[in-house]
């Protein structure tokens, strides 16, 4: 056994050829999780093409070493000519535009059962320059493709393989629990000493950091539960920001591609668009046109789907999950303003961005609107 695992990781270590498939292993070095291994790139060097597939086998963390989860992946990492393939066969079945391919497949080999959620990115290298900002149609562009994309993710993926990313993704939201708690004092410290600069009001905002971090130790407290059962539960990008988005052509408004899709799990619907309207958009413009974002992305999930639920759920839920996106979003922001690759206006502005939507969520909260 332990040399066969040795073999398997040397395996993985080494970059593979294979016709016309490059496999690649891909863990995340941030993160040091044990299941690490559930997430793997592969991409095709003719037609340009990559793919995160994501691993949805059932994990006991607390039973099994990761030497086993290892083995349980091997089923994927050496089959993954199999799964490229059989995604290509599929394609036209799937009926979904170039950049946005995906499907859930199957692998068994003995005792090894291994199912596969598949995202396509079209193209390895990004489309446009990066930016921290984006128009109201560019917004309502990715918010319309993301309401399709889910609702064809919800026709494929089944409830055991749901149930799995779920759970698997239970590890990733402990690890930032921990660096939520580890790292708080660093937070305040930074944002009291080092970055007052970038804020408009940075008293008033650090009062309000602390009026949430102090008592919500963790992302759990921070998250209300209840819309988990008010809307439905579909898949999840997580951080949904310009950064991650790319668009076919220099208007920025068709051939979208969204791509690190690392932490992929479940989320209320919404999510990823309420993330993205906060991470994209100037405070004004936020406040005036959320309502319409947040429309348009409902109108044409509900025209593909039939899963039904009431939009004002949808802005409640706006509301309530402000401040838990802020802070899973802090760690984030605080890297940007220590970077010296981003202007000081630039940095004056994610701030300020940050800044008045944790206003509004305080808002929110204390005046109980």
């Amino acid at each position: 056994m332990e040399e066969l695992v040795e073999k398997i990781k040397e395996s993985i270590r080494r970059e593979r050829l294979c016709d016309d498939v490059k496999e690649l292993q891909w863990k995340s070095l941030d993160l040091n999780l044990d299941n690490c291994l559930n997430r793997i790139y592969f991409s095709s060097k003719t037609i340009g093409k990559r793919y995160l597939v994501y691993l949805t086998r059932n994990i006991d963390y607390d039973k099994e070493k990761p030497e086993q989860i290892e083995l349980a992946a091997i089923g994927a990492v050496y089959n993954m000519r199999y799964i490229f393939h059989l995604l290509e066969a599929k394609r036209k079945r799937l009926k979904i535009s170039y950049g946005s391919g995906h499907g859930l497949f199957s692998y068994q080999d003995n005792d090894i059962h291994v199912d596969c959620l598949c995202i396509e990115s079209s193209n390895l290298l990004p489309l446009n320059d990066i930016t921290n900002t984006l128009d109201v149609e560019q917004v309502l562009n990715v918010a319309r493709y993301i309401a399709k994309f889910q609702v064809s993710s919800m026709r494929w993926i089944g409830e055991k393989s749901k149930k799995y990313i779920i759970f698997n993704n239970k590890y990733l939201l402990t690890f930032l629990n921990d660096q939520l708690i580890n790292y708080q004092p660093t937070y305040i410290e930074s944002l009291e000493k080092y970055m007052r600069k970038y804020f408009k009001n940075p008293n008033k905002m650090i009062r309000q950091v602390k009026y949430y971090l102090k008592p919500y130790t963790t992302f759990d407290k921070l998250e209300v539960k209840k819309y988990s059962n008010l809307l439905p539960t579909v898949i999840s990008h997580s951080f949904l920001c310009p950064e991650v988005i790319n668009f076919k052509d220099s208007n920025m408004n068709d051939g979208i591609e969204i791509k690190n899709w690392h932490y992929t799990t479940f989320m209320p619907v919404g999510y990823d668009v309420i993330s993205l309207i906060i991470n994209s958009l100037d405070s004004k413009t936020r406040i005036e046109r959320y309502k319409y974002i947040l429309m348009s992305y409902y109108e044409v999930f509900v025209k593909y789907t039939t899963e039904y639920f009431e939009f004002r759920h949808l802005l409640e839920y706006y509301k309530d999950s402000l401040k838990y996106i802020l802070f899973r979003n802090l760690h984030k922001l605080l890297t940007i303003l220590s970077s010296d690759d981003v202007s000081f206006e630039d940095k004056k502005v994610i701030a300020q961005r940050w800044e008045d939507a944790l206003d509004e969520a305080y808002y929110n909260e204390y005046y109980e609107l």
